[in-house]
């Protein structure tokens, strides 16, 4: 894939956001937009190198009230 340009992806990310108006989107649709557009690597997600137990953990966290 070779280096990142950034700023291009910055630009990109922008113009995807806006495309979807009102409606909004997630990060995450942004994320696999830049991956199908070859702007970015699909790499492995941050929580898959997380040890299990942490995961756990996490996922039976409350919030802050």
């Amino acid at each position: 894939m070779g280096r990142i340009h950034w700023s291009a992806i910055v630009d990109r990310a922008r113009d995807i956001v806006t495309g979807y108006g009102e409606l909004g989107c997630t990060l995450r649709q942004v994320h696999y937009r830049l991956v199908a557009e070859g702007l970015i690597p699909n790499t492995r997600p941050p929580t898959g190198a997380c040890p299990p137990d942490s995961r756990r953990h996490a996922a039976t966290a409350t919030s802050p009230t």
